[in-house]
């Protein structure tokens, strides 16, 4: 299983999504009031007290299916088929992911406010490539199989 260079990807995928919880999506500045994007909550950072003023469940939960995912993609190992079809959706829920996170930072929070996107907004992206190598390299698995199967 750890010997296959897919899983390498895989578990790549699953520690982006665990350093998402971590990194802020972006920083939203205006000249009232300082806004941080994370997987959390929009949060006002005024005073330095984080205190959420929108909810992103979208954002979290999209994530923990990516997360989930990519786990049970790891252990699928002996059906390649399957790995096949949870890469692909993986990568839709990732794609839909990174579209959530710019449709809420680019809400309309007031019309002076600047929009800093930081490294947690692209780390999608990072994952989404991690992902299509992987099932780049199940498909070719799935190929070798099958033209043993022939030679048999």
């Amino acid at each position: 299983m750890l010997q296959r260079i897919q899983t390498v990807y895989l578990l790549g995928v699953v520690a982006i999504g665990v350093l998402m919880f971590f990194l802020p999506f972006a920083e939203i500045h205006s000249y009232t009031n300082n806004y941080v994007f994370d997987i959390w909550a929009i949060s006002d950072v005024d005073d330095k007290i984080h205190v959420p003023i929108k909810n992103v469940m979208l954002v979290l939960l999209l994530n923990i299916i990516s997360i989930t995912t990519a786990f049970i993609s790891i252990f699928l190992y002996k059906k390649r088929k399957n790995q096949l079809k949870l890469c692909k959706a993986n990568i839709l829920f990732m794609c839909i992911l990174l579209a959530a996170i710019f449709f809420y930072g680019t809400q309309p929070w007031c019309h002076d406010a600047t929009i800093n996107y930081q490294l947690g907004a692209f780390l999608p992206i990072i994952s989404i490539i991690l992902t299509f190598l992987a099932h780049r390299a199940i498909k070719k698995d799935e190929e070798l199989v099958r033209s043993m199967d022939r030679l048999r």
